[in-house]
């Protein structure tokens, strides 16, 4: 096992943590990163990615799902990038966000990346559900985490159409801080719309992109027990309703035209 230090902010105090990562099989794998704007359908992805990589013997570390557990807000961890992305032989996914500390960093920019990106009204209304009803925030952990964690579940206390307008920063500053990782010719780029009904398209495109050889019949077994549709809205569940579209649905016509105005840039760039 390799253990790897990190630091993190906890209230007015620096601490330090250690994690361990296994072994790699596939020393000759060159690393690649999975990343994502929340609520983008980066779970599906993520899932999908970790039974690729399971085939091909090729270890996932997932950073973030490690600080989430552990009660740490992502945007205070700083530590060795060499060590936090290794150039050889793991798969580097969950990332829902990416902090300051990280930008600009060669280990991220050398890999092969995915970036998962989705309409962002559509985001925003998925956002809306996930806090208020299926995931379970709690006040936690450090005192920077349990401060977003408190201000997401008070948030949700508005009504949904002044909830996506009031967080639509978070949108535009995702944007802003992945630029680099978007715009890089090693960045592919996965559309929700793209894929959400179509999960051989999309593992096959993930599979050519990180250069996986797994055999038409496994994939189809991989993908398998993806290929669920909700016949109906689960406001309890983590897949409440994954079709396209459903801002026009929940949101009053007036908050979808300040949204265009407010997310222009963003759906400019993606074609939305």
């Amino acid at each position: 096992m390799n253990t790897i230090a990190f630091t993190f902010q906890s209230g007015d105090g620096v601490e330090i943590a250690k994690a361990h990562i296994p072994p790699t099989p596939r020393p000759d794998f060159p690393s690649c990163g999975v990343f994502a704007f929340p609520k983008s359908g980066s779970t599906l992805v993520n899932a999908i990615v970790r039974d690729l990589m399971a085939e091909t013997n090729v270890p996932v570390i997932d950073w973030p799902e490690l600080w989430h557990a552990r009660g740490i807000d992502i945007g205070t961890v700083q530590g060795d990038l060499t060590q936090l992305f290794p150039s050889h032989g793991y798969c580097l996914a969950g990332f829902r966000e990416i902090p300051d500390s990280f930008l600009g960093a060669s280990a991220i920019a050398h890999m092969r990346k995915l970036m998962v990106v989705r309409d962002p009204r559509d985001m925003l209304v998925s956002r809306y559900f996930s806090v208020k009803f299926s995931h379970g925030f709690k006040i936690r952990g450090t005192p920077q985490f349990a401060t977003i964690m408190r201000q997401s579940i008070e948030d949700c206390e508005m009504d949904l159409d002044k909830y996506c307008l009031f967080n639509s920063w978070i949108i535009n500053e995702g944007f802003y801080l992945h630029r680099d990782i978007i715009t890089d010719p090693q960045t592919l780029v996965l559309k929700y719309e793209d894929f959400v009904y179509n999960k051989e398209h999309l593992a096959s495109a993930i599979c050519n992109w990180f250069s996986l050889d797994i055999p038409k019949i496994r994939l189809f077994a991989i993908i398998a027990p993806y290929e669920v549709i909700p016949v109906t809205e689960r406001l309890d569940r983590h897949m409440r309703q994954v079709h396209p579209g459903d801002h026009r649905r929940k949101l009053n016509p007036e908050t979808v035209t300040a949204l265009n105005g407010v997310l222009g840039k963003f759906m400019a760039a993606f074609g939305y």
